[in-house]
């Protein structure tokens, strides 16, 4: 009934001075309306409370144009869990790609809002969008909150298999291997096939011209294997590997486990100029460097993914403060990890060559509306980057002396969003397409990446002027039908009596 009321009041054919502002399809004399639904592809990937993070598509089975009850626990804007209560199978409909600059990525219907951040009169703010709203430059906000991790996690067996054979192995239905240099990691692989796996296999030793040892195990009896979680993995060829579902289902520690080994295997580590670290993760898989670097943000890991002239794809994971970050939540699994360890203790923790991580919008702002006496300071330092908050925050906070400048400021800091520029919105065809209702103030939930929300209504500008004054005790208020709320006995228009 709510929803019916609020199509009403956007169609123009309807009321002669539409109250609500329709984004999307509010029907016509002869047709009806498009449902409420707000959604996502199928295969798009949602935080959940439990460390998982799990296909839209797997939350329920539903067929298209059905909904069901449900009671899950999803990630919200802040990393909290929120409870979804139902889950809807929207059908097929027409949807936009959203790609960013470093690489991520948001497919949904036109008229799906996501987080972004606007410079509004001036004033950055976050706003909630729709993906047929944002153009090319548009900043959006990227979730990478983490609880950041001990070093004590322990290693989960699976995790740690499952990387080493998507990284240095390979399973055909007749045979499968995996083969590495170093003794560590070889071993600790090795340990967890024989208890995960199990069955016959050989191990060999193979001498490189570099003086290396290669270190290889194969098996030709596939009948455990089969009976493994590994089983995902066989016919895959190098191109199409993926992230295993066993590891998206898993927790924090598997998930950890799975990257050490990742990393471990096809990772590597540079040093660039002034005194500058980065890391890459190099395939030839598109879909696996994307789920890479969708995962390293659950551990508050920002990446870019770039394809190079032959093909391979690599995962960068640039400057001191992401590595640092890398470094302390995620970790190789070897010797890799020292050699990254004893790389890092030769580079300043402080530098005034900071990384490009910052708030839009938020130096101009602060030096506009700064009171007196820090303006100076303020003027010389680049009080946007995220290092500086981290490091200088008292003292920013100190010389912008203004309570109203504090309050808008803090929650774009606190929050701990990386804010990514879109490239692109493009057309992407006809798909089926999933939404969640979420049960909290604002509806959000994380997906992708993303910040996303599942419902959203926007008043016209009459109706704007019609609610002017509203929470500034203008008009009575009564209970509403039943108890739970306040409503307004007429609205505080200029002429009440004639709505």
């Amino acid at each position: 009934a709510i929803y019916d009321a609020l199509v009403r009041m956007a169609q123009d054919f309807s009321l002669r001075h539409p109250l609500i502002d329709g984004h999307g399809n509010f029907g016509s004399p002869d047709d009806p309306p498009a449902a409420q639904r707000y959604c996502i592809l199928v295969d798009s990937r949602i935080r959940m409370a439990d460390g998982s993070t799990r296909r839209m598509d797997s939350l329920v089975a539903l067929e298209p144009n059905s909904e069901a009850e449900v009671a899950l626990k999803v990630l919200d804007r802040r990393g909290d869990p929120v409870l979804a209560s139902k889950v809807f199978h929207s059908g097929l409909h027409p949807t936009l790609r959203l790609v960013t600059e470093e690489g991520y990525e948001l497919t949904g219907t036109y008229n799906h809002p996501v987080l972004c951040l606007e410079p509004v009169a001036g004033v950055p703010m976050l706003q909630w969008k729709l993906l047929e709203e944002i153009d090319p430059g548009t900043k959006v906000a990227i979730a990478r909150q983490t609880g950041q991790p001990s070093d004590d996690w322990e290693l989960d067996k699976l995790g740690l298999l499952m990387g080493a054979f998507v990284s240095e192995g390979w399973a055909s239905p007749a045979r499968a291997g995996f083969g590495n240099t170093d003794k560590l990691f070889f071993a600790q692989t090795l340990d967890a096939y024989d208890e995960l796996v199990g069955g016959s296999r050989c191990v060999r030793d193979e001498a490189l011209p570099s003086g290396k040892v290669l270190r290889r195990l194969q098996t030709d009896n596939m009948t455990r294997f089969l009976e493994s979680p590994l089983r995902e993995l066989v016919g895959l060829k190098s191109k199409d590997k993926r992230i295993p579902e066993a590891i998206w289902s898993g927790d924090a520690i598997r998930k950890r486990s799975f990257l050490r080994a990742l990393f471990e295997g096809d990772g590597s580590i540079g040093l660039a100029a002034r005194h500058s670290i980065f890391i890459v993760y190099s395939t030839i898989s598109h879909a696996l460097a994307a789920d890479v670097q969708k995962l390293l943000l659950e551990f508050g890991v920002v990446s870019t993914v770039r394809t190079g002239k032959s093909g391979e794809v690599r995962v960068n994971i640039n400057n001191r403060r992401n590595v640092r970050l890398f470094a302390g939540n995620v970790g190789f699994l070897g010797r890799k990890q020292l050699l990254l360890l004893d790389r890092l203790a030769d580079i300043p923790l402080e530098s005034r060559a900071m990384s490009g991580d910052h708030v839009p919008f938020l130096a101009e702002y602060i030096r506009e509306e700064a009171g007196r006496g820090g303006r100076e300071w303020l003027d010389k330092h680049n009080i946007d980057r995220v290092e500086r908050w981290e490091r200088d925050g008292e003292l920013i906070l100190s010389k912008i002396n203004n309570p109203e400048v504090t309050a808008v400021i803090t929650p774009l800091v606190e929050a701990g969003y990386y804010y990514a520029t879109v490239t692109s919105v493009e057309q992407a065809g006809v798909q089926p397409v999933y939404s969640v209702r979420v049960e909290s103030d604002d509806h959000s939930f994380l997906a992708e990446g993303f910040i996303n929300h599942n419902t959203e209504c926007r008043l016209a500008t009459l109706a704007n002027q019609m609610l002017g004054g509203i929470d500034e005790d203008t008009v009575d208020f009564v209970d509403n039908y039943d108890g739970s709320g306040k409503e307004p006995t007429v609205l505080p228009a200029r002429f009440p009596n004639l709505l």
